[in-house]
């Protein structure tokens, strides 16, 4: 099975070529398992992380290759009623549904567990903050601990987790992993308080990213990307997941502007029992 899909990746690539494509195959695609270059001049170039397995390589070209073809019919990526022929308010929960397929939510879940666990260690600080100052609220001034540390270097700690602070000539860095050690005399409530301000900035940080990866798998050229994707990787669970963009898709390949996009498709499902040309 590998060797097949290694011969159907290389057609792909060739194909890519053929159609005008710079392909990079043996760079870490700057990071990513692939990534569609392109600007206002000539360039139009795919790049494929040469650490991906044959099994993956072409479901990602298959995704860049998609990118490819949208910025040709739209270099905005903006309108999937172009690429459907259907009202995009129709398509969106089935290409959302076809994208949970492809990724597993696999980057969200684990931003999701992340946040959960520092959300625990937010209460667990909270606690033994309450434990002598059982009134504390996180969204009040916490009025003895300000007097406690405003005559100590532990205060640049509430806003940042690692500080250097110049002291006797000479710079000394300080760190919340490190507070028992730096601050072996402060009471154990006011360092929890410490330790929470740092989680609360990682509970901001994961929120944001979980707000990021919402809004980046929700933009149409993703949306689209990973319909065409999980059709190379399996076309009768897009069709079962997403019928009306499945068969409305099916009849957009007969159209000339897609001849690119249904000929790469046709290579990309060449061992199956049908292949786009087919239906």
């Amino acid at each position: 099975m590998a060797c097949t899909r290694n011969r159907t990746f290389t057609r792909l690539v060739d194909y890519c070529r053929d159609c005008g494509l710079e392909v990079k195959t043996t760079t870490k695609a700057r990071g990513h398992q692939g990534v569609f270059l392109h600007d206002n001049k000539d360039l139009r170039r795919i790049d494929i992380s040469k650490n991906l397995s044959p099994d993956k390589a072409v479901p990602v070209i298959a995704h860049e290759f998609t990118h490819f073809f949208h910025h040709n019919i739209d270099s905005q990526f903006e309108n999937l009623e172009k690429i459907f022929g259907v009202k995009e308010e129709i398509l969106l929960d089935e290409l959302t549904t076809v994208t949970e397929f492809v990724t597993g939510n696999t980057a969200e879940l684990t931003a999701r567990k992340e946040l959960q666990k520092v959300k625990n260690r937010i209460r667990e600080q909270e606690s033994i903050i309450k434990s002598k100052y059982p009134n504390f609220k996180r969204s009040e001034k916490f009025l003895k601990f300000e007097n406690y540390i405003k005559n100590s270097a532990a205060k640049y700690l509430l806003k940042y987790d690692k500080v250097k602070v110049i002291s006797h000539f000479q710079y000394v860095i300080y760190s919340v992993d490190n507070l028992k050690r730096d601050f072996p005399d402060m009471p154990e409530e006011y360092a929890a308080y410490i330790n929470l301000r740092s989680l609360q900035r990682l509970q901001s940080r994961y929120s944001r990213k979980l707000r990021g990866l919402k809004r980046y798998y929700a933009k149409p050229a993703e949306l689209f990307a990973r319909f065409v994707e999980a059709l190379v990787i399996d076309r009768d669970k897009v069709a079962e997941l997403a019928p009306e963009a499945y068969e409305a898709f099916k009849e957009r390949l007969e159209f000339k502007a897609f001849r690119n996009l249904k000929n790469f498709l046709d290579i990309a499902l060449e061992n199956e029992c049908e292949t786009f040309a087919s239906l």
